[in-house]
């Protein structure tokens, strides 16, 4: 903990500077006290953008949703038209 640090160059230099570090604790931001790992920074960011990430990740998973649906859009076009599907064939070659 940097407050009780025994080394006077790792302590705060100031009790404001230790009530800096507070008011960040309490804001969900990140403090001085340590240096910030990736994991650590990120739980900050979404604790502080929920709505925005909550939102982010329902477009990217109806985005990965949509994704099949296009596959089986074109596999239909492809009957459709009359050419063969790409299904193995018993000796296990792929079909043209």
């Amino acid at each position: 903990m940097k407050a009780l640090e025994k080394d006077r160059d790792r302590r705060y230099d100031t009790a404001n500077g230790f009530a800096r570090d507070i008011q960040r604790y309490l804001a969900d931001e990140v403090v001085e006290a340590r240096p910030p790992s990736r994991g650590y920074r990120l739980k900050k960011f979404v604790k502080r953008n929920k709505i925005q990430v909550i939102a982010a990740s329902l477009v990217l998973l109806a985005l990965g949703q949509a994704s099949p649906g296009r596959r089986s859009a074109s596999s239909k076009r492809r009957i459709k038209q009359g050419r063969p599907s790409r299904q193995p064939r018993k000796n296990g070659k792929q079909g043209t």
